[in-house]
C-alpha cells in the first residue's frame, strides 16, 4: 500500500522536509527503533520495529508528491494504517511548515521589491 502527499516545492525541498520529518518522527518515537537509509538521492527505505517485529517501507520524492510505501508481515497488518497514518501526519506538518516559511519568503521579496 502506498500513499501519496502532494507538495509544491522543488524536489529538493521536499526532501529537506522528508528527513526533517523523519529526525523528528525518530525522536518522538525512539522505542520503535526508526531507520532511514537512502538508496539513490530521492528513494529511501524505511524500518522500525512493533511487538519484536520488523516493519519496512519506502520514501520516494517526485516533482509533486511524496509516497509512503509499507511491507508488514500478516500478524501486523493492523498497525499498517497506523503507522502510515503517524508518518503521513509528520511529513504533512513539515510541509505546512516548509510552505509557510516558502510563502513568507516570497513575501518579503515582494514587499522588498516595491
Amino acid at each position: 500500500m502506498k500513499q501519496a502527499i502532494a507538495h509544491h516545492l522543488s524536489k529538493d525541498e521536499a526532501l529537506s522536509v522528508a528527513i526533517d520529518a523523519f529526525h523528528s518522527y525518530e525522536k518522538k518515537y525512539a522505542e520503535y527503533q526508526p531507520r532511514l537509509r537512502w538508496m539513490t538521492r530521492y528513494e529511501a527505505e524505511v524500518s522500525f520495529a512493533i511487538k519484536g517485529m520488523k516493519l519496512k517501507g519506502s520514501i520516494a520524492i517526485d516533482a509533486h508528491k511524496i509516497w509512503l510505501g509499507m511491507d508488514i508481515p500478516f500478524l501486523l497488518l493492523p498497525f499498517k494504517r497506523l503507522a502510515l497514518d503517524v508518518i503521513h501526519a509528520e511529513i504533512t506538518g513539515w510541509l505546512r511548515l516548509a510552505h509557510s516559511a516558502s510563502a513568507a519568503t516570497e513575501n518579503q521579496s515582494i514587499t522588498v521589491a516595491n
